[in-house]
This record gives C-alpha cells, structure tokens and sequence, in this order.
C-alpha cells in the first residue's frame, strides 16, 4: 500500500471547503516521492534542471528504471538489481540511440 501526507485532514478538510471543483482535480509540487508499508522509497516523480523524470525503485531501494526528458530529449533507462544500468534507449535531436551495458555498466552495444 502505498501512501502520501499532503497534510493533515483537519487542514484538508477545511481547504477543500474553499477550493473551487477545478482546484480539488490539481496537487501541485515539485516532487512526489511513494513509499511502500516499510517506508521504503518505490517511486519518485521530480522536476530536475534539465525536465521531468520518473524513477522506479525495488523492495530494497535500489533504482531499477527511470524515464526522464533531459533537454525535452525523451530517455529510458533500466538498471540492474545493483543499480548498474543495463539498457537505455533515447530519441536525441542526432537521432535515435540504444545502448546495452555489462554487468559493470559498461556499454557493449550502442547504436547512434
């Protein structure tokens, strides 16, 4: 089960009597983190410098996956159980790009 605390009901309650039908659709932030019954981070939905960005995270609070756009170029990355990354894919202005790493994160595929 996975929760978030925007604040405490009391305070929700008395907002949501003022918000229009419109406002009580938005949550607005800059960063959204999920954590599973253990507190452990599962997903994490941010705005960075360079765009939005979606990480996916295991039981053990290992990143396993992250779909981002760096510079409005659309990329995704997945990642072993250590954190190593494994395969990205990314449709960059040069054109379209793959890449398959070893189990050290060392590319031994790409293609441009």
């Amino acid at each position: 089960m996975y929760r978030a605390t925007l604040w405490k009901l009391n305070i929700q309650n008395k907002r949501e009597a003022i918000m229009s039908p419109d406002e009580r659709k938005k949550i607005i932030a800059n960063r959204f983190i999920l954590e599973d019954e253990n507190r452990m981070v599962r997903a994490e939905l941010s705005v960075l410098k360079k765009g939005p960005m979606l990480a996916l995270y295991d039981e053990n609070g290992t990143v396993r996956a992250e779909l981002s756009l760096d510079d409005n170029e659309p990329m995704l990355a997945l990642y072993d159980k250590n954190g190593k990354p494994r395969a990205g894919l990314a449709v960059l202005k040069k054109g379209p790009g793959l890449a398959l790493c070893d189990e050290n994160g060392k590319a031994i595929w790409e293609a441009p």
